[in-house]
């Protein structure tokens, strides 16, 4: 049933870097709790599947993507990939020398905040994926 729970992943209260969710299904690292599991597919009322990306259990910090497409960074193995394959359109390799691109983007249906380390081939690309035309540059 949806609503609001609390969970920690492998005892961190960042859950945001261990988890990816939209409106069809959540991923989790693999080997995450089976009670962590049920509390996502409860709450979200989503199917729950456990990946890497990168090799790593940081989904959040890898992965950006919509309902329909996910943008990767170089470092994914084929067999992730395949994986992203069975639930996205498209999977796109981030065209940068960044990986964690998690961390250098927010998004919603509406624009899209990019870190300004970011040049412009690569927030074409992100706009791309994210079908966005407005982004705004975050200059700290």
């Amino acid at each position: 049933m949806a609503g609001t729970y609390k969970c920690s992943i492998f005892n961190s209260e960042i859950i945001g870097a261990f988890s990816y969710t939209n409106d069809k299904f959540c991923f989790l690292p693999k080997n995450v709790d089976e009670k962590v599991k049920r509390i996502f597919s409860e709450a979200l009322e989503v199917e729950v599947a456990e990946i890497t990306i990168a090799e790593s259990p940081l989904i959040g910090i890898f992965l950006i993507a919509t309902n329909n497409k996910a943008l990767v960074p170089w470092n994914i193995t084929k067999e992730e990939i395949d994986t992203l394959k069975s639930y996205f359109d498209e999977v796109v390799i981030f065209n940068s020398k960044y990986n964690a691109i998690g961390n250098f983007v927010s998004f919603n249906s509406n624009g899209v905040l990019i870190h300004f380390n970011l040049n412009e081939e690569e927030i074409e690309q992100i706009k791309e994926v994210l079908n966005v035309n407005f982004y705004l540059h975050i200059f700290l």
